[in-house]
């Protein structure tokens, strides 16, 4: 379980309540384990999919997906995304958590290969039984482990903040 730090370089929009908006992105990322994944393909066409992830402290998030998908091909030519997580078994008419993300996509090198192989086989234990150690991340089935390199994070917490009340988070590296 990650816990994002409130050391990180973080601009809020507006500036109160870091610790209360760093605990329910906290809350939102720990309580879902998938994301909607949206990337731009060559054709400049929208396309987006679902996948698995895990993050981790400095805001980032991690999914594994094959190389021949097309969200892998796409952020080889540009590597902008934008994801969505949300509880979908959240009612209509309830009050709504989620997040709406922005980054950049791409694939891990060594060293973040071992931080987010590590924080997803802790999230997903049944990779284990895919895979031995963490290079196969990278080996087996043709696939890659990716990084997302979160830069703002429209947070929506009604049950916290209010009807239609967004938090704005800016994260520089």
């Amino acid at each position: 379980k990650s816990k994002i730090k409130s050391k990180m370089k973080i601009q809020l929009n507006p500036e109160q309540d870091k610790d209360k908006i760093l605990s329910s992105v906290n809350d939102i990322l720990e309580k879902n384990a998938l994301l909607s994944l949206a990337t731009v393909t060559q054709n400049q066409e929208p396309q987006i999919c679902s996948v698995y992830y895990a993050y981790d402290d400095e805001f980032n998030l991690y999914y594994w997906s094959e190389k021949e998908t097309q969200h892998s091909k796409n952020i080889i030519k540009n590597n902008k995304v934008a994801v969505n997580i949300l509880d979908t078994s959240q009612n209509w008419g309830s009050k709504l958590k989620g997040l709406k993300i922005y980054g950049i996509a791409k694939e891990t090198s060594l060293n973040e290969l071992a931080i987010g192989a590590q924080k997803y086989m802790r999230r997903f234990l049944k990779v284990k039984n895919l895979i031995s150690n963490i290079q196969d991340f990278n080996k087996k089935y043709n696939s890659k482990l990716y990084k997302i390199e979160i830069k703002k994070i429209i947070l929506l917490d009604e049950t916290k903040f209010g009807k239609e009340e967004y938090k704005e988070l800016s994260i520089s590296r």
